[in-house]
């Protein structure tokens, strides 16, 4: 996280730059350009990786959870409990769904 706030202030710093460098040095301008490509590369390719790692790390989460309450409502469905049943499954359409 450290890194993508690093690129999105290089990103601030280049675009100010930007604004402040002179028509007329095209070598300069040309250069931030490609700066600015480069780290605009690297933060999106950084957010793909944290957004990878987020869905893996809650799709497990939710799996075991999913686990677990199907578990649940077989142990009440078991006991012809519906009261309990009907609304346990309500909360797992809210939670899954």
């Amino acid at each position: 996280m450290d890194s993508l706030r690093e690129y999105t202030e290089a990103l601030v710093d280049i675009d100010n730059k930007l604004l402040n460098c002179r028509h007329d040095s095209l070598e300069i301008r040309e250069e931030l350009l490609r700066s600015k490509k480069i780290f605009e590369q690297q933060a999106e390719d950084l957010t793909r990786k944290i957004a990878w790692i987020t869905i893996n790390v809650f799709s497990h989460v939710n799996y075991f959870l999913f686990f677990n309450f199907k578990t649940e409502l077989i142990k009440i469905s078991n006991r012809k409990n519906v009261v309990i049943l009907s609304y346990y499954i309500v909360v797992f359409i809210v939670l899954f769904y």
